[in-house]
């Protein structure tokens, strides 16, 4: 008998760093493993399938909570020893990779306990993600008040509730094919999201189903974090935000004096020519004068299009000048525009960071549109006035052509 079996490597107990974790070389098939190989289950060595098979206190998946560093979710689980075991509780941590299956996250999990055969997710009443945002956000609110922070990613796992969960009248299990962005898409509005770990651990033992209910976070607890350092952005920008603010209005009114001496400059212009033509010398002398004034301005149209890369007009013109201005303003004066702009552009990728937070908790399905029968009625009767016209369209022209 041919044996697929492969080496694996042994990882010591307690917290496994997120930059030296290993990931599964393969996916496992979605169902239970038997005494033979199955086409796509995971590989294992015989000796590590002896271990596990002959300890029945292998660590089980007891607790389990997703947080998240920035954008990133993480995933972070505690295996406890049952009862008369010689191993410790211990407890890692991964990186969810959003746009892959289910059955890729499940085999990280098979990965770290050789007696688990399957790892679905499943939410414990579907009828929730059609409920009202509002609603289902301060359930989720509600549920998870007395947790700790889960930005804290060295603190220890919160013990899981003593009291039972209510039975839910439906459950839905998700595909292992659904990527994991989806389900966390699905369950961060609600709040509500299981694992259902089947258990064997052994040829000898009957295969058991597990229930873990996983702490989502909360919409609070991910705004936290940035919105506090929103609040010191913004604290640090208002006297930066002042100080600019005096320099900018001093730039433009410089601007606006320089614009009024422009049009002094034309008004001595065409004073001058006046004058030249009407009382010093005739039109037939001041034509070929006035005629090179207007190409020489032709050409320092083009001259400043080749220093400035872009069109002469008056509020280009305006504009360049204020900025010239206002530069010349904050080096006289000292000002950090560096900084201000890096404190800018920190405050703008906040806000995306707090919005995409507030997208993730907003549900995607939309809600039904229920018809009375007084709307089903005048829909129907739009309908069969619509194809009255069309039938009246085409047998129109048959009865003229036999009238005729």
């Amino acid at each position: 008998m041919t044996t697929c079996c492969v080496a694996r490597v042994a990882r010591a107990s307690g917290w496994t760093p997120l930059a030296a974790y290993r990931l599964p070389s393969a996916i496992p098939s979605p169902w239970p493993r038997s005494a033979g190989c199955r086409p796509g289950d995971r590989a294992f060595s015989s000796a590590s399938a002896s271990a596990a098979e002959s300890n029945p206190a292998a660590p089980r998946l007891t607790d389990a909570q997703i947080q998240y560093h920035g954008t990133t979710p993480l995933f972070r689980a505690r295996f406890a020893a049952p009862a008369g075991a010689t191993s410790a509780t211990r407890e890692i941590v991964f990186q969810l990779d959003a746009a892959r299956p289910l059955a890729y996250f499940a085999a990280q999990l098979l990965d770290e306990d050789a007696g688990i055969r399957h790892v679905a997710a499943r939410v414990a009443d579907p009828d929730v993600i059609h409920r009202d945002p509002a609603a289902a956000a301060a359930a989720a609110a509600s549920a998870t008040a007395a947790t700790t922070d889960a930005s804290e990613a060295s603190e220890a796992l919160p013990s899981p509730s003593p009291s039972p969960s209510p039975t839910p009248s439906r459950v839905m299990v998700w595909s292992q094919s659904t990527p994991v962005k989806d389900i966390l898409q699905g369950a961060l509005p609600t709040g509500r999201l299981q694992l259902q770990v089947t258990v064997d651990d052994g040829p000898a033992a009957t295969p058991a189903t597990e229930l873990v209910d996983v702490r989502l976070p909360t919409e609070a607890e991910r705004l936290r974090l940035p919105q506090t350092a929103l609040a010191e952005v913004q604290a640090a920008l208002v006297p930066l935000e002042q100080e600019k603010a005096r320099w900018d209005r001093y730039a433009a009114r410089r601007a606006n004096m320089l614009a009024w001496a422009g049009l002094g400059a034309l008004s001595a212009q065409w004073g001058i020519m006046y004058y030249l033509v009407y009382q010093v010398w005739s039109w037939d002398v001041m034509e070929p004068v006035s005629y090179f004034i207007g190409a020489g301005t032709g050409i320092l149209a083009y001259m400043f299009y080749l220093s400035t890369s872009k069109e002469y007009s008056y509020e280009t013109l305006n504009d360049i000048t204020i900025s010239k201005h206002r530069l010349d303003l904050y080096t006289r004066h000292r000002f950090d525009f560096p900084h201000y702009a890096q404190l800018k552009q920190r405050e703008q990728r906040l806000e995306q960071w707090i919005e995409r937070i507030r997208q993730d908790y907003t549900p995607t399905v939309a809600e039904p549109v229920l018809l009375t029968d007084a709307d089903l009625a005048a829909v129907t009767a739009e309908g069969h006035a619509a194809l009255d016209d069309l039938s009246a369209t085409f047998t129109a022209p048959s009865a003229a052509a036999k009238a005729a």
